[in-house]
């Protein structure tokens, strides 16, 4: 049942679907993103976290995540709260061009059936940094 749920989340990322994508996340969450780039650091708050995916989907012509492993810490307690873990690979195309494909592990505290926290983690942060330059329209000074 909740890999069916990760799974729904994940196509709305592939669909760039906002909405859909913030439906899973409670009002108080956070999310943290790795590296140096204009994107990465603590977002706190639904609002924030629907910024976060925003520029993301906005800034992505094209995105395709593929799931190869998802894990529960509690998967008797799915409405208790639980740790999730997605191992996953996407691959990206930008509004310029320029593809890229990334290897990496999302890891969610669930409660309630809403993330609460959850944080990415990339194989290869040099790759993440080259896609997202500081550069980037609209780049934090």
């Amino acid at each position: 049942m909740f890999e069916a749920q990760i799974a729904h989340s994940y196509e709305a990322m592939n669909r760039k679907d906002l909405d859909a994508v913030m439906a899973a996340w409670a009002e108080g969450g956070v999310f943290e993103f790795p590296g140096r780039t204009p994107i990465s650091g603590r977002h706190e708050g639904k609002e924030a976290i629907r910024a976060f995916f925003g520029r993301i989907f906005d800034e992505l012509e094209s995105m395709h995540f593929t799931i190869r492993h998802v894990a529960m810490s509690n998967p008797v307690g799915l409405t208790l709260s639980n740790m999730v873990y997605v191992d996953w690979t996407v691959d990206e195309v930008t509004r310029d061009g320029r593809r890229f494909s990334h290897d990496g592990i999302t890891v969610l505290k669930m409660k309630g059936g809403k993330a609460v926290w959850g944080r990415d983690y990339f194989f290869d942060l040099a790759g993440l940094e080259a896609m997202w330059p500081a550069s980037v329209a609209g780049a934090a000074g």
